[in-house]
């Protein structure tokens, strides 16, 4: 059972409107952070990716970068989380590694 399932996925249905996220004065309820989830990990699919591909996420850390994470393993596919500070020749090498 992945992190998700076992953690996330419960309290998203338990906590419903109490707030999961705060960052930069933004209040997102766990209702939220699942719709957020759901868009993700629906876009992902509609580019053609499924459970077990990998996906990259390169940007600051940002709720955003969260709810990119949580869409990608909601639906099963893997975070490869990039550094912002990382040169081109690193991003590529991490991309093609992964």
């Amino acid at each position: 059972m992945s992190f998700f399932e076992r953690f996330i996925r419960p309290a998203l249905q338990e906590f419903g409107d109490r707030p999961a996220l705060v960052h930069q004065g933004r209040v997102q309820t766990y209702a939220e952070m699942n719709r957020s989830f759901n868009r993700v990990g629906n876009a992902l699919r509609e580019l053609g990716l499924d459970i077990g591909d990998h996906s990259a996420i390169l940007q600051h850390n940002s709720d955003r970068w969260v709810e990119c994470e949580g869409g990608q393993a909601k639906f099963g596919i893997a975070t490869v989380p990039l550094n912002t500070r990382l040169s081109p020749q690193e991003v590529a090498w991490h991309l093609n590694d992964s």
